[in-house]
């Protein structure tokens, strides 16, 4: 469900902006798809890396929440490389 509720939010924030700027409805497709498809692969991330630790730590506390958040940033700043 992080998935989906990814791509809803972020096919309805690119669609908007991409009405804004570009002020055509191709565009704003164009855009919709790109930002839903990006935020629904970061609340993929960010749900699985949750879950991955806290199997492995075997707790269900706030720092899985930490680990999730922090693991999913470093898996989409591999791309941009060190900074």
């Amino acid at each position: 469900t992080s998935f989906l509720n990814g791509a809803v939010i972020g096919g309805i924030f690119g669609f908007v902006s991409g009405a804004w700027s570009e002020r055509t409805l191709q565009a704003a497709w164009a855009n919709a798809k790109q930002n839903g498809g990006t935020w629904g692969s970061l609340g993929a991330a960010y749900s699985g890396l949750q879950t991955l630790a806290r199997v492995a730590r075997e707790k269900s506390d706030k720092y899985n929440s930490v680990l999730g958040a922090c693991g999913s940033g470093a898996l989409f700043s591999v791309p941009q490389g060190p900074q």
